[in-house]
């Protein structure tokens, strides 16, 4: 028995899938692979299987993982890419099929991409620059109690840019991800579009890249 990770995107439709239906979604797609999956024991067994960061309604992803264990050691990672592709949908392409270095608990950040709606990219960079120079950017955060408190989120924010791209300019950030000191986007851009007065209309927000705490690449 040996474990694996698969990487796989997160397109188009899907991203109106929820991290619950995706767990189906796998367990479905890891039978129709046919692949050697170890099962859970008990009176219902099921794949074992660990999702690195659960990803928010309505964001595609380019670096989903999730973590399985194999009881043939003999299925290499590629027959196991080969076969999961053959058996994936469109909009959830298998990038590949590693072993796993690092544990998912490791994780300390993720990157985002916004398609950015603007019409004054210097105002805009001018107003993000602005905000980043804060020492505390402090916002409103409903609990699972439903109580709200105030929550200081400057932090957990690594980086924010603003891109110029062939089509659109894109608005980039890297947030805290992971445990406790998990930051939501949508969090980040309420702030700024409150505090600096600018509209920063966004589009298509999609998941780059996972990092380790020490800011590189997560594998």
């Amino acid at each position: 028995m040996r474990p694996i990770r698969i990487w796989y995107e997160k397109r188009n439709r899907l991203k109106y899938v929820s991290h619950l239906d995706m767990n189906r979604c796998w367990q479905r797609l890891l039978r129709r692979a046919g692949l050697p999956v170890w099962y859970t024991e008990g009176f219902k067994p099921h794949p074992y299987i660990n999702f690195a960061l659960p990803l928010s309604l309505g964001y595609e992803s380019l670096c989903e993982a999730v973590d399985l264990r194999l009881t043939d050691d003999g299925v290499t990672n590629e027959q196991a890419a080969a076969l999961l592709r053959a058996a994936a949908p469109a909009d959830l392409p298998v990038v590949q099929v590693t072993d796993p270095v690092k544990k998912f608990s490791e994780i300390g950040y993720a990157a985002f991409a916004f398609s950015l709606e603007t019409d004054d990219i210097p105002a805009d960079e001018a107003a993000l620059a602005a905000f980043l120079a804060q020492e505390a950017v402090l916002c409103e955060k409903k609990t699972k109690k439903g109580t709200v408190k105030q929550l200081n989120i400057r932090p957990g924010i690594r980086s924010m840019t603003i891109t110029r791209g062939p089509d659109s300019p894109a608005l980039r950030m890297t947030l805290a991800a992971g445990g406790e000191g998990n930051i939501n986007p949508a969090l980040v851009l309420g702030a700024l579009r409150q505090q600096s007065g600018r509209a920063f209309e966004t589009a298509r927000p999609v998941r780059t890249a996972l990092l380790d705490r020490d800011g590189a690449p997560f594998a």
